[in-house]
């Protein structure tokens, strides 16, 4: 497995921008030649490097991964230039490993993101794979007034407000995982978990599975952030492996 990190550059304001902005990134290859890239995007106010050891590059192993963060971390960047700045750096990543059998993995708002891009730029997808992800993060509060002020603050399409649900229609294949013991997204509550679950399953070739014990980047423990799936690799891992040998590569 060789590993190497990358400072890609997108435009400041628009593709064309004569101005840049360089997002961090790392390209892992197996030692024995792989066809598909894995892609994955960060979620909010998170670096690349924690998606790394336990991660990108278990999965390394076996795929070309590639391992983007947003822009300003998804702080206070508008979402249309975040899916600019994803579609120039996707578009870039492919030309480093040299294929164009890319499958999109998007942790939390980077599934937004994602999907957002893939939407709007038509970037092509042999599958897409969402981990604690969520169609608006309005649907996750409790009380009817909450969602409604965080739906009405969605509008400004900034941080973890911007919304998967307005992406559209997307037909390929798609797999979502949801921790069980999400206090981000308070999946907790049977209800919030139900909507969250039904939505995804709405997608024509979706399928979606729930593990109880993952908080919100898949640890056990309530608030253990960083690094991303460091307490038992393996569940996710092997559902991210199962999930893309099971896609058309051909």
């Amino acid at each position: 497995m060789k590993c190497r990190d990358y400072d890609l550059e997108v435009g400041k304001r628009d593709i064309d921008d004569r101005k840049k902005v360089k997002l961090a990134g790392r390209l892992i290859n197996p030692s024995k030649r792989s066809d598909a890239l894995l892609f994955v995007a960060a979620g909010f106010n998170s670096p690349h490097e924690p998606y790394l050891e336990y991660f990108g590059e278990v999965l390394g192993k076996e795929f070309n991964v590639y391992v983007t963060e947003l822009r300003g971390r998804g702080k206070i960047t508008s979402g249309d230039d975040l899916r600019r700045d994803f579609q120039q750096v996707e578009e870039q990543a492919r030309d480093i490993a040299e294929t164009d059998k890319v499958v999109h993995i998007g942790h939390s708002m980077g599934m937004a993101v994602t999907m957002g891009a893939k939407a709007e730029y038509g970037i092509t997808s042999r599958g897409l794979y969402g981990v604690c992800a969520y169609p608006n993060f309005g649907d996750t509060r409790g009380s009817y007034f909450t969602k409604k002020a965080v739906d009405l603050a969605s509008l400004f399409d900034r941080g973890p407000l911007i919304r998967l649900d307005k992406a559209g229609e997307i037909e390929d294949p798609l797999r979502f995982v949801v921790g069980g013991n999400d206090w981000v997204l308070r999946t907790y509550d049977p209800k919030v978990l139900e909507k969250i679950v039904s939505f995804f399953k709405g997608y024509p070739n979706s399928t979606v599975g729930v593990y109880p014990q993952m908080n919100h980047c898949f640890n056990f423990k309530q608030k253990d952030w960083t690094p991303f799936n460091r307490d038992d690799p393996d569940v996710l891992v092997g559902d991210v492996r199962e999930f893309v040998s099971g896609l058309d590569f051909s």
